[in-house]
């Protein structure tokens, strides 16, 4: 049974993930098109700094699941948050520190994948 409740957790989870990585893709690729290359590689940092954690979060937090697992289940949204926090701090200092970018597009690509992840769930709950 934890299993099961687990898979459709994770599943669930990818699932806002992916919602997320597509709008954040299709706002890429505006951006690149209104902007050029370098706004575009920008925002594509920017789209792998909001993405990339959210997916890390999504693995480890819902690795457990079920009332017998409640302790795991709340270890493993703190494990999987600080996590996701760590790694897009970390993200962002390499971005910031060592890549050419137009800081303007790496932060919208970030805004439009972290209002992606705000919708997402209530996109694919009216479903």
């Amino acid at each position: 049974m934890t299993n099961k409740l687990a898979t459709a957790g994770r599943r669930q989870a990818y699932q806002v993930v992916a919602r997320q990585a597509l709008v954040v893709l299709v706002a890429v690729i505006i951006i690149t098109a209104g902007w050029g290359w370098q706004a575009g590689f920008s925002a594509l940092m920017g789209a792998i700094i909001c993405v990339l954690p959210n997916l890390i979060f999504a693995r480890i937090a819902f690795s457990q699941a079920g009332a017998r697992a409640a302790r795991q289940v709340v270890y493993g949204f703190y494990k999987g948050e600080a996590a996701k926090l760590g790694l897009t701090i970390l993200l962002f200092v390499i971005v910031l520190k060592w890549a050419p970018i137009h800081v303007g597009a790496l932060f919208a690509a970030y805004g439009v994948g972290i209002v992606a992840q705000w919708l997402a769930p209530v996109l694919i709950q009216r479903k």
